[in-house]
């Protein structure tokens, strides 16, 4: 019966964490996950996401948009894998060992593929440098860029994008 409440209370906080809303990105700094795609490295805020796991078993879609790879099972629930190189128009092979990011705000169903998992390190907003004009109508979809050159998402507006999201 004990172990019955103490399973049940981490359930009652899982599901209240993922019920509030997630903080906008502050100007002294927050813990950013680091990952690369390609030659590309990326930047996303740790607090974003539900979790970070091994690429195992894609289910691919035939004649689907390239940003979308497929779907994967993740504790019970589908969430489609989106190439990040896809969607900046690089043609990528899947990784043999990669990585997903999974969950980003109130899209608990989406993930980001990655080539491989760099780091995590503080970064703050003050920091970036704007990101290039010659990106074009995709510059919302990005923060800016980190000092090592890293492409910071602006994740909101990339869900948005309807290159990124539909197939």
């Amino acid at each position: 019966m004990e172990k019955a409440l103490q399973w049940e209370s981490l359930l009652q906080k899982r599901a209240e964490r993922y019920r509030k809303k997630k903080e906008k990105l502050t100007e002294e700094g927050d813990e950013m996950v680091f990952f690369v795609r390609g030659a590309t490295t990326y930047v996303v805020p740790l607090k974003e996401l539900s979790e970070i796991r091994k690429l195992e078993h894609l289910s691919r879609f035939p004649s689907c948009s390239p940003v979308i790879k497929g779907v994967v099972n993740v504790r019970g629930r589908l969430v489609i894998v989106h190439d990040l190189g896809s969607f900046q128009k690089q043609s990528l092979p899947l990784p043999e060992e990669g990585w997903l990011l999974v969950g980003f705000g109130d899209s608990e169903g989406v993930s980001l593929l990655a080539d491989d998992v760099v780091g995590i390190q503080k970064l703050a907003m003050t920091e970036l440098e704007p990101i290039p004009l010659t990106v074009g109508e995709r510059t919302q979809c990005y923060h800016g860029l980190s000092k090592e050159g890293a492409i910071v998402l602006n994740m909101e507006q990339l869900l948005q994008h309807k290159d990124f999201f539909y197939a």
